[in-house]
């Protein structure tokens, strides 16, 4: 099925400048991220390998301020029936 295998998140919150995004799942690669000035939104890009099942990923964005952030809202990769 003609699923694409890259997406661009947008989150925003507050100290988003991130010097680091890695997720848990190994075929879930972060390719890229940027923030915006004052780090209200981070901007992250991610691929998605064939072999990755449906189910929950945990994220964790490590930034210069503050302690490190995860997310864990993002549901995807479920095939439409």
């Amino acid at each position: 099925m003609g699923l694409t295998r890259e997406v661009m998140l947008l989150l925003s919150g507050h100290d988003l400048e991130a010097t680091h995004v890695g997720c848990n799942l190994p075929t879930l690669r972060v390719s890229r991220t940027q923030a915006t000035a004052g780090g209200n939104y981070l901007f992250i890009w991610l691929k998605i390998g064939a072999d990755t099942k449906s189910g929950t990923a945990v994220c964790r964005i490590e930034a210069p301020k503050g302690t490190p952030r995860r997310w864990e809202s993002f549901k995807g990769f479920r095939r439409m029936t």
